[in-house]
């Protein structure tokens, strides 16, 4: 429920049971583990569903009305639609779209953070519902209080282990538990290996030596640094050949400066089950009228997403140190610099809104 900046009429009339605000409700920080704990409690709801572990596809052959996805095990499945939704390194996307756009693009960043606890810390009411960026000296720093996955569910999102008997939000917030993050500039591509041997917990005592508390001790008190490479799929052609079609990151992986990858990866999908509500999928569709309804899928959520991927490129681009560059930012610098997002902060707050919290149908 919002009123464009571009129009002038009254926004539409919501009962407060149809619509949840987002100023209303803020944020709402949750491990990733724990959101899929989530979706797999409701989809084992429903009777028709069967979920499997441990498939990795390796083909997909079209059919007239049909298409058979193999998988590495020898083991295949006949589908009237498949939707691959398998992440930024898509195998899919590499088996319908040509070679060029089988690869996600390395944006030269690293993504790290930590989690710490903060028993003894008292911070202002409203940081248990919001993001949090700081610009110091040496780097730009996110931190949010962070909700621990379900005890139920396992470290790996991809386990079938990950069953919660009776998930709540409740039980996804923490009270002291504080999440902080960070982007470094790193143009060479590195290996799992590489990655992990990168000095990063010495590199953060430097980024924050100049930080006040209690953000320092939340940095310097993770136990475990956690890392990743940043990729990101800019602009695909189409993201449907046949009746395979690419839903999420598999279709728009976006660097986390961004901060809606699995949020327009949601979008994707109320998109994509609204078009194609009404037919039916079981071998008799009409198979002008899946390629149309996927095809104004394709259209309608390119141009959602990809004015984000690029305020997330823009937002990667500011602020962020390269490897090995410690030069902190002097007095005067930092001074212009907070004086500048101060006077900016009202445009950019509205630009943000009106570009991540536009209508998406």
């Amino acid at each position: 429920e919002h009123e464009h900046e571009h129009e002038q009429h009254e926004p539409k009339k919501h009962s407060e049971e149809s619509v949840i605000r987002w100023d209303r409700i803020g944020g709402v920080n949750i491990r990733r583990a724990a959101v899929v704990a989530v979706l797999l409690e409701a989809l084992r709801e429903q009777r028709d569903v069967e979920i499997e572990f441990g498939k990795r596809l390796v083909e997909l052959v079209e059919g007239e009305d049909s298409v058979c996805a193999r998988f590495g095990d020898g083991s295949s499945a006949l589908a009237s639609l498949v939707v691959a939704a398998d992440g930024v390194h898509s195998t899919a996307r590499g088996l319908i779209l040509d070679a060029e756009y089988a690869k996600p693009r390395h944006t030269g960043f690293i993504s790290f953070g930590g989690i710490a606890s903060l028993p003894g810390v008292q911070l202002p009411s409203y940081y248990a519902k919001e993001l949090v960026f700081t610009l110091g000296p040496r780097c730009q720093l996110g931190f949010g209080r962070f909700g621990p996955e379900p005890s139920s569910c396992s470290s790996s999102s991809s386990s079938s282990s990950c069953s919660p008997s009776s998930t709540s939000l409740s039980e996804l917030g923490g009270e002291h538990v504080w999440m902080w993050w960070t982007h470094l500039r790193h143009d060479e591509e590195l290996s799992r290996e590489q990655l992990e041997a990168l000095p990063l917990r010495a590199r953060c005592e430097l980024l924050v030596e100049d930080f006040t508390e209690p953000l320092r001790s939340a940095v310097l008190e993770s136990s475990e640094i956690l890392r990743t490479q940043i990729y990101d799929v800019p602009c695909l052609p189409v993201w449907h050949r046949g009746r395979t079609v690419l839903l999420g990151d598999a279709a728009h992986a976006m660097s986390s400066a961004g901060g809606q990858g699995c949020s327009m990866a949601f979008e994707d999908a109320c998109v994509l089950a609204r078009l194609l509500d009404g037919l039916k999928l079981d071998g008799d569709t009409d198979s002008e009228q899946l390629e149309s309804a996927l095809s104004r899928y394709s259209a309608v959520r390119k141009a959602r997403v990809e004015p984000i991927i690029r305020q997330a490129q823009q937002n990667d681009a500011r602020g962020y140190a390269r490897d090995g560059d410690a030069a902190a930012d002097g007095w005067l610098a930092l001074k212009m610099k907070s004086l500048f997002l101060w006077m900016m902060s009202g445009f950019i707050a509205r630009s943000l809104r009106k570009l991540v919290f536009a209508d998406f149908v």
